[in-house]
């Protein structure tokens, strides 16, 4: 075999060979173990919707955007929220799962995995980085039975939420921004979200 033909059959078997592996990168702060919920939607999850559904609920309750439950303060506190993207591509293919805190938009954990050739390898990339989302939040404690049979909100809840303004809650946002809780881009991703509601 030649020199030319023989770096082309090497390069190609790099390419067809398996993806690397899901790197983690977790954010400093509080731990994906100490988040019971997960909030998604189709809007961050895209076509991944179903899929992340039904893996991230072996490990979250998985919640909607517009779950009641969401306007009980406890349960705003223990959750996180989903959102995927993906790049695929011919020589190579990635898929990311990021979960931030629900309330702050403060970054907790991203599996990022880049594997090899093909346009559909970033569905597997995509899988393969839930199931590690899911690994991360089961090596912690269980998610509580209240949690996954929850009592209905409470009317306090229910006026403390008809009160809390848009206004009230863009202050308490800015206030983390402030207290460098949070980043510039969480920041303006919360606030979008607020506004937009």
């Amino acid at each position: 075999m030649d020199r030319p033909r023989s770096t082309l059959v090497a390069l190609l078997t790099v390419a067809l060979l398996p993806g690397c592996s899901v790197v983690r990168e977790v954010s400093p702060g509080r731990s994906i173990t100490s988040f019971d919920y997960c909030v998604v939607n189709p809007k961050d999850t895209g076509e991944y919707f179903d899929a992340a559904n039904s893996i991230l609920n072996q490990s979250f309750v998985v919640l909607r955007e517009n779950d009641p439950r969401l306007i009980q303060p406890d349960v705003r506190e223990r959750a996180c929220a989903v959102s995927i993207q993906r790049t695929p591509g011919f020589w190579s293919s990635s898929g990311w799962v990021q979960l931030t805190n629900y309330e702050s938009g403060a970054e907790i954990l991203t599996s990022h995995l880049r594997s090899g050739m093909v346009w559909t390898g970033s569905d597997a990339d995509v899988m393969e980085a839930l199931q590690d989302v899911a690994a991360a939040r089961a090596a912690g404690p269980p998610v509580p039975a209240e949690a996954r049979n929850p009592a209905s909100p409470s009317r306090s809840d229910l006026a403390a939420s008809a009160t809390r303004s848009k206004a009230e809650r863009l202050t308490e946002l800015n206030e983390l921004k402030t207290q460098g809780l949070i980043t510039d881009a969480e920041y303006e991703k919360q606030r979008a979200k607020i506004i937009d509601e």
